[in-house]
């Protein structure tokens, strides 16, 4: 072999070398970029959050969560029917929740049934009256559009079955 072709074997080597470190860079700067995709704090959902569980500067565990969120687009409102109004429930059914929404007044906005309790239970706490109180009641869920906020968890709402209809 001529020094010309030793020297053209030389920078082709050389060349192929370059090549692998070029790989070998690529795959290091994908895996970091990785790491810092994973190491950023990205909500699941759009949300308020209701908990806070750790602080900046804290250390955390992997997958230990940071604070409990809830999307409030869509909230469930929970209530009780009374045996008596039981038949008149279904999943599905349309019902209409009314909040007060201030200055004395308030709002109606339309909701739906999206779970009945096969089971009874005793009439809430909240409920002021003994004679309230003896009675058995079934949970049932409502979900009620939340675009504007109006709902917050906890508030106390009232829900209005849809009337029985008439029998012919």
């Amino acid at each position: 072999m001529t020094g010309r072709a030793q020297q053209v074997e030389a920078a082709r080597a050389q060349q192929q070398t370059a090549r692998q470190q070029v790989l070998a860079a690529e795959s290091q700067i994908a895996l970091n970029d990785d790491r810092i995709r994973r190491s950023q704090i990205v909500n699941p959902v759009p949300g308020t959050v209701l908990t806070v569980y750790a602080r900046a500067g804290e250390f955390l565990q992997p997958g230990q969560p940071l604070y409990k969120i809830a999307n409030l687009a869509t909230v469930d409102v929970r209530a009780y029917v009374t045996e008596p109004d039981l038949a008149r429930v279904r999943v599905g059914e349309a019902v209409q929740v009314t909040v007060d929404s201030g200055a004395g007044t308030r709002r109606t906005v339309p909701g739906t049934i999206v779970w009945v309790s096969s089971e009874a239970e005793f009439t809430p706490t909240p409920i002021q009256t003994r004679q309230q109180r003896v009675n058995l009641v079934y949970a049932i869920k409502v979900r009620v559009a939340n675009e504007d906020g109006m709902l917050k968890i906890g508030m106390p709402v009232d829900v209005q079955l849809q009337a029985p209809a008439a029998a012919s």
